[in-house]
């Protein structure tokens, strides 16, 4: 399962225990940038006030969280069939 997989298809609940898992498994401070930017959709600005680190930063993480994940989970590059 990819991380942004656009998909005819909605994720079964084994693909949502997959993801909440490989989430988990995450470093802190990628997970922390991953839920509040990417899950609750924040400014990294707002996600920086919060975390108390440098906006550059949580765009860092964010992208790393994502990475990790893509890796984690198989990028298929949205094509599901």
């Amino acid at each position: 399962m990819a991380v942004h997989a656009e998909s005819t298809q909605p994720p079964g609940p084994g693909d949502r225990l997959e993801l909440a898992d490989a989430i988990a498994s995450l470093p802190t401070g990628q997970r922390q940038a991953f839920m509040l930017v990417e899950w609750l959709g924040m400014s990294s600005e707002e996600a920086a006030r919060i975390l108390r680190i440098a906006p550059a930063s949580v765009r860092t993480r964010s992208h790393r969280a994502r990475a990790a994940l893509r890796k984690q989970l198989g990028d298929d590059g949205g094509n599901r069939e």
